[in-house]
């Protein structure tokens, strides 16, 4: 998770500055998939995309905007995908938004962008505003055929963060796009076995194949373009033997 982690920060510093937009919650895959930027820069290894906005009003008065983004390098092509949240609240303290888990207890890589406070009063009342990310792999992205739920954990607790199936979709779409993946299906010509050609080996040889890693094959599921959310989640399944 080392290497996660440092391009997480890289993620981090690069978003900084992000522009508010609409949000995104009821919107389709195909217009969240519009929604999602490049941010290139000449002098960094790394190409940056970042998904629109989603907003939430979970229990306790914190009210919060998500977005997930991605950060690729430019030489080889690894993608490492993050959530991030942007909490806003009044109390008379920082509740400290950290840890991130999903269901069934994962917990995630994070990392707090930034902390600051707005306002304050006479009563020492302020508001507050809280930036934290939180590494995502990409099996719990692919698999989430009900939308993503994330737990961050805070000093008011747990609360949670959601994203709706589309969003998701829509962000995976676009990603699989920008990230300019190939086709799944290999030519016909490259399932021709090639001993074939060669006489002298016997009729029964069969070459040996490394099998690819599940984190391969996630990875070139991901760069597949334009399978709809069906497909995405039948190939998910079989890739992850369920």
């Amino acid at each position: 998770m080392k290497k996660a982690h440092l391009l997480l920060v890289v993620l981090v510093a690069s978003l900084t500055g992000c522009t508010t937009a609409p949000n995104y919650r009821d919107k389709t895959p195909a217009e969240v998939a519009q929604g999602v930027r490049v941010i290139e820069n000449e002098f960094s290894n790394d190409r940056v995309f970042v998904g629109p906005p989603v907003t939430g009003e979970p229990a306790g008065g914190v009210f919060y905007s998500a977005e997930l983004a991605a950060i690729q390098a430019k030489s080889g092509g690894t993608v490492v995908h993050a959530l991030r949240v942007r909490w806003k609240y009044g109390n008379d303290r920082w509740l400290f938004f950290k840890s991130a888990t999903l269901p069934g207890g994962r917990s995630l890589d994070t990392v707090v962008n930034d902390r600051h406070v707005e306002s304050c009063s006479a009563s020492r009342y302020c508001n507050y505003t809280e930036s934290v990310s939180a590494v995502m792999p990409l099996d719990a992205l692919a698999g989430a055929s009900n939308g993503l739920r994330v737990q961050f954990g805070s000093a008011l607790g747990w609360t949670v963060v959601e994203l709706p199936r589309e969003y998701v979709l829509g962000y995976l779409q676009a990603l699989s796009i920008a990230t300019g993946g190939a086709p799944s299906v290999e030519p016909e010509t490259s399932r021709i076995p090639k001993w074939e050609a060669v006489p002298t080996r016997p009729a029964d040889y069969v070459p040996d194949i490394p099998a690819k890693s599940k984190e391969q094959q996630l990875q070139e599921l991901q760069n597949t373009q334009g399978l709809s959310y069906e497909e995405y989640q039948r190939r998910y399944k079989l890739i992850m033997g369920q």
